[in-house]
């Protein structure tokens, strides 16, 4: 766009000659004002509701199992010994969705087996992860007892994928040797679910 510009020397301009410049110069004003050129278009932002769950050992490779063997005492009279705490982690990722489906859990269950008499199985959960990955609650299996929530509160958040990422489960047996039946030993399967409140 152009503008012309004026340069005034004679003081004999006639009215004329005034109203015209003055016209002029309002119109380049309202041209220049109205000199633009405007579009717009739409973006979508898509974010899918994640609740994936894997169960590994230390090294983030799948879990093959633990195993327990309570074994004979050295020594004639001895109890046995108790047997030392094992661990896996479970690895996960949440992005919660809308209310109410905006909280989620971890759930332990005992799906098939039993426990050995006597035998009690502990599940002491330590949270780690980035963001709101929960919060870690005991659970205590047994023959009376087979299931409960271990991590409650989950919102969005992950535990990672490498070696020694993950929320921690220890596990810990608890039993007396006058309650324990050898006939009772055997295989339980514990299933880990991740799901809305």
């Amino acid at each position: 766009m152009k503008c012309i510009a004026f340069n005034l020397q004679s003081s004999t301009m006639n009215t004329y000659s005034k109203l015209a410049l003055a016209a002029t110069s309002v119109l380049c004003l309202s041209f220049q004002s109205n000199a633009q050129n405007v579009d717009q278009h739409d973006v979508t932002v898509t974010v899918d509701e994640v609740a994936s769950l894997r169960v590994v050992d230390a090294n983030a490779s799948p879990s093959n199992g633990l195993t327990f063997n309570l074994t004979a005492p050295n020594t004639p009279g001895a109890a046995i010994d108790m047997v030392a705490t094992q661990s896996l982690y479970l690895q996960y990722t949440s992005v919660r969705g809308t209310a109410p489906d905006n909280i989620r859990k971890i759930t332990v269950d005992l799906v098939s087996g039993l426990l050995p008499n006597g035998v009690s199985l502990t599940l002491d959960p330590t949270v780690n992860g980035v963001g709101s990955c929960g919060n870690g609650v005991p659970v205590i299996l047994s023959s009376s007892n087979s299931s409960g929530d271990i991590i409650t509160d989950i919102e969005s958040g992950y535990t990672g994928t490498a070696s020694g990422d993950g929320s921690v489960i220890d596990y810990s047996l608890a039993y007396a040797t006058a309650n324990l039946d050898a006939s009772t030993s055997g295989d339980i399967t514990l299933r880990y679910t991740l799901s809305n409140l």
